[in-house]
């Protein structure tokens, strides 16, 4: 905490105000594709994405796995179940999806733990900013 680290320092330590200077990575909403983006529990993204995509509307899926079954409405990314990768190619495969036309972007959740912490941010960041005020006619 700012307490702990002024004790140790023997100084003051002040947080951060409104005229601080921003920084990358320190908004709500961080890289923000302009698709709307929900995350959809694990369990769920097969379901979810076979339903948004009746009636030919093209659904983009962003999972850490292959789908369950294909289905030619929904345009599906396996980004792989490392960590690492999964993170490294995020706004690449964020960017891919944005750009392919479809009416949403769902993204699996990722699996818990500390190795997925920093995907999980950036994935809730993107989500926060997405779509810029549009929706999804079934809520996912």
């Amino acid at each position: 905490t700012a307490g702990q680290i002024g004790a140790l320092l023997g100084e003051l330590v002040v947080g951060a105000d409104e005229s601080s200077p921003r920084v990358p990575g320190s908004t709500a909403a961080h890289y923000a594709p302009s698709t709307p983006l929900r995350i959809v529990p694990a369990g769920q993204i097969d379901a979810r994405s076979e339903t948004l995509s009746q009636g030919g509307r093209r659904v983009a899926v962003l999972a850490w796995r292959a789908p369950l079954s294909a289905h030619p409405a929904v345009t599906w990314i396996n980004a792989g179940p490392r960590a690492q990768q999964y993170g490294h190619e995020l706004y690449a495969h964020l960017r891919l999806l944005d750009k392919a036309g479809c009416a949403c972007i769902l993204v699996q959740d990722v699996p818990d733990g500390e190795a997925w912490a920093a995907v999980r941010d950036r994935l809730r960041r993107a989500a926060a900013g997405a779509g810029a005020g549009a929706s999804i006619t079934e809520a996912p």
